[in-house]
């Protein structure tokens, strides 16, 4: 799960590539990308249900190495 708090969204303007990765997420078929299966929202935040990955995200595993 993809946990992004709406602050930061509104402080970085983030809103349109939000909505973009989503679109993106919910079209593509690929081994490679991870498949959302849905999302939601509350007040603070928007979550966004992926496949589980082990090892965490790409950006983690590029800082790390």
């Amino acid at each position: 799960m993809k946990v992004i708090r709406k602050k930061i969204l509104k402080e970085k303007d983030y809103g349109s590539y939000l909505k973009l990765e989503k679109q993106i997420l919910l079209e593509m078929d690929h081994p490679f990308i991870l498949k959302l299966h849905y999302s939601f929202q509350d007040p603070k935040s928007l979550y966004l249900m992926t496949d589980y990955e082990a090892g965490g995200s790409l950006w983690f595993q590029l800082t790390k190495r």
